[in-house]
């Protein structure tokens, strides 16, 4: 598991072109560690979705969140990471010069 902030949940719900009603959120969050290498500098955003009623696990946003990915693959058999445990660590403040965001 690493430790990651967590600055957004999404939920959404809709009903996709089978009929089928698809259920789940979309989570934004920073890794905590800081790139340094050709490919880039500092702490890029990344998110990922995660299908069904998840949105309880994250109690408090932004949090530092320890996340616990697993690959798997999709239906075409490319591998994809996948989200299995969220523990809420602590609160995290993101509080510019004073300017509360």
């Amino acid at each position: 598991m690493g430790k990651h902030i967590v600055t957004g949940v999404r939920p959404f719900n809709f009903v996709n072109d089978d009929g089928e009603k698809v259920q789940g959120i979309t989570v934004h969050y920073l890794d905590t560690v800081n790139e340094n290498s050709e490919y880039g500098k500092g702490h890029a955003a990344l998110n990922l979705t995660m299908i069904g009623d998840h949105e309880s696990k994250f109690k408090q946003i932004p949090g530092i969140y320890e996340l616990d990915f697993r690959q798997a693959r999709d239906q075409k058999g490319r591998p994809v990471l996948k989200l299995q445990e969220v523990v809420f660590q602590k609160p995290y403040s993101l509080d510019f010069e004073g300017v509360r965001v």
